[in-house]
């Protein structure tokens, strides 16, 4: 009794079907690392603009009011402020001149104007328009500030809305943009 062994159709019919699950595995396996890289991509701008907002923000608590300039920000790129040093009674001293403002896509702190060695870049990757906004005179992305740009200040009574919208490049989803928003009420 001879043994029977496989056809040359069958083997071709079998070869067939194995490189067809093994290209449906690595399609998947693929995706999944793209959706993992633009999740991790996404994590580490969002991170970083938002770590720029608090130490912004954290600046920003003990400014004075009326240090401000301009004295009622909308939507402005630029801010110049004074903190609060501390007080001499009823007299607040307040500190120097500080100022946070967008330039070249980077947003730029200087803990001193009258000193602009003191210049620390927080963030990068700084978009020229924030998220939605495009530059025609209109407001395009529903917040009542027409062109409104990738660093923000807003002011409403004494609380300060900081927005500052970053992206990057990503090869699979093209740009990745991604906005964060704090606000700040000014104690001073």
């Amino acid at each position: 009794m001879r043994t029977r062994g496989f056809t040359l159709l069958e083997l071709l019919i079998a070869g067939t079907i194995f490189l067809v699950a093994l290209a449906v595995v690595y399609a998947v396996t693929a995706e999944s690392t793209d959706t993992a890289r633009v999740g991790t991509n996404a994590g580490t701008l969002e991170g970083q603009a938002s770590r720029a907002l608090h130490r912004i923000a954290g600046e920003l608590v003990a400014a004075g009011l009326d240090t401000l300039e301009p004295p009622d920000p909308q939507g402005v790129s630029s801010l110049t402020f004074r903190a609060s040093a501390g007080a001499d009674g009823a007299t607040i001293q307040w500190g120097p001149r500080q100022s946070v403002f967008l330039r070249g896509g980077h947003v730029v702190w200087i803990r001193d104007i009258d000193d602009p060695v003191q210049e620390v870049v927080l963030c990068g990757s700084v978009r020229p328009l924030a998220e939605g906004e495009t530059a025609n005179g209109v407001d395009d992305n529903g917040n009542e500030l027409a062109d409104e740009e990738g660093l923000s200040f807003e002011l409403s009574g004494r609380t300060l809305t900081i927005r500052l919208t970053v992206e990057r490049k990503d090869r699979s989803v093209g740009l990745l943009t991604r906005t964060v928003t704090t606000s700040v009420r000014l104690r001073n």
